[in-house]
């Protein structure tokens, strides 16, 4: 590994260092600038070992800058929203999968999050959201959904939510990083999915001030994936602290109880 008190990139390459940039990083006691090094080197090691939530398709050419946190005994209209929307993808869901899925959401220890993003692929503009859900598996790693539904952007003007990207990625210690199946479509939104997307951007402002949903742990100050929005929009499906106006106000369909 390299030099803690340089600013270049280095790399954790043993489980004695990666516990030594851990207590590092916990003490907090280097400069800023330091510690966010230190910090992509750590995810980039528990990454490739599925260790906590990050995974590759929630961290880079990405932006996360609203997080919140689900109770899904609680949020249970959540869980719902997206088995409505696996099950219009059933025919791109292998048996196993499909299995693993309904394994996964029955769960008495599901855990669940919203992150709302900016995303740039290859020079392109997109903002979306993400339903994530998944559980510990074997203390330290996790089985993982997500659920991400997006909308161009181009020329500073947001379009109509027109892409999904579904991951399902159960924790398989003998596969690699990317997830066993992977599903992309960009050719507009059936009725689920738009449901989907209105529910997530309503959350973005409903929530924008609610302590009791706002996912704030104190790593993510120093995680590249994380920090404010970079678009300059006049409007947008999402908050926006440039005060940008919001695109399509809808009513909730979900309940009082989320």
């Amino acid at each position: 590994m390299g030099d803690y008190m340089s600013e270049e990139p280095i790399s954790i390459n043993s489980k004695d260092e990666y516990e030594s940039a851990k207590n590092a990083l916990n003490k907090q006691s280097l400069p800023h600038a330091i510690l966010r090094v230190m910090m992509r080197a750590v995810e980039a090691y528990r990454s490739k070992r599925r260790y906590g939530w990050s995974r590759p398709w929630n961290k880079y050419n990405l932006v996360n800058f609203q997080s919140f946190r689900l109770k899904p005994a609680r949020d249970q209209q959540w869980v719902n929203l997206a088995r409505a929307v696996l099950a219009k993808h059933a025919e791109s869901i292998s048996p196993q999968d499909a299995e693993y899925i309904d394994d996964l959401l029955k769960d008495k220890n599901l855990m669940g999050f919203i992150f709302i993003h900016e995303y740039e692929p290859k020079g392109e503009m997109w903002e979306g959201a993400t339903l994530s859900f998944g559980r510990i598996v074997e203390k330290k790693f996790r089985d993982r959904l997500d659920l991400i539904v997006e909308a161009p952007v181009e020329n500073d003007m947001v379009s109509t939510p027109s892409r999904i990207r579904i991951y399902i990625d159960p924790f398989n210690p003998s596969e690699e990083i990317s997830p066993q199946n992977v599903i992309i479509e960009d050719r507009g939104l059936n009725e689920e999915e738009s449901k989907l997307f209105r529910e997530l951007a309503n959350v973005s402002w409903d929530w924008k001030d609610s302590a009791e949903h706002i996912w704030d742990h104190w790593t993510s100050h120093y995680i590249d994936y994380f920090g404010k929005r970079n678009f300059k929009l006049s409007s947008s499906h999402f908050f926006s602290e440039n005060k940008s106006e919001r695109i399509e106000e809808v009513p909730s369909s979900i309940d009082e109880a989320v």
